[in-house]
């Protein structure tokens, strides 16, 4: 999917999350669409890297960020965006509190919320 699309069908699903699943204790993280996560965070529109993730939530700048090289369909946009908007939900330092404890990312309960809370994106189709 094109960043143009993603945005349309994000913009137009989130105001339905954020009402079903309620407002955490932050400001309500804005969207942004990148075409990787290392564009995300270099800057650099020609970075690449290993990594395929189709979200990420960053905490302190209040934010999503949606991977359109790796959100091929509307499914996986809503799946990335509620995974991201559970994470949001989360209280702070919940994850790296499960990774200290000897959790990965295949049994962090933070994590395992998330994928749960996926399950959810036909609601929002």
């Amino acid at each position: 999917m094109d960043k143009q699309e993603i945005l349309d069908i994000a913009n137009e699903a989130y105001p339905k999350i954020v009402k079903y699943f309620g407002k955490g204790k932050k400001a309500i993280p804005e969207i942004k669409v990148y075409r990787n996560v290392f564009v995300d965070l270099t800057g650099d529109e020609d970075a690449e890297g290993e990594d395929t993730p189709s979200g990420r939530y960053d905490r302190d700048a209040g934010k999503i960020s949606l991977y359109s090289d790796y959100i091929p369909d509307k499914e996986e946009l809503l799946r990335a965006l509620i995974h991201e908007y559970t994470h949001y939900k989360q209280p702070d330092g919940l994850d790296t509190q499960y990774y200290d404890q000897g959790y990965t990312y295949q049994n962090n309960p933070a994590e395992l919320e998330a994928i749960r809370a996926e399950e959810k994106w036909h609601l929002f189709a």
